[in-house]
């Protein structure tokens, strides 16, 4: 005989496994979202340093400010 009491436990358990889900996959789209805000703030930083660098006749290296860099927040 099916037992309404299974009925509820398999739905219950069905919708924690989706709110897993769905918080793994928020998670995983912010971090995608920094690395590409990193790396497009990296590039810029060094694409403008290649100008002063080429015409730089001391040869010190040119210093980068990783700080100015977009911070991981997976909590926003």
């Amino acid at each position: 005989m099916y037992n309404l009491r299974s009925k509820g436990q398999g739905s219950l358990e069905m919708l924690v496994s989706l709110i897993g889900l769905v918080i793994l996959l928020l998670g995983t789209v912010n971090i995608f979202i920094w690395i590409n805000q990193r790396m497009v703030t990296r590039q810029k930083d060094y694409e403008n340093s290649r100008i002063s660098a080429g015409s730089d006749t001391t040869g010190n290296e040119i210093q980068v400010d990783e700080s100015a860099y977009p911070e991981l927040d997976v909590f926003k």
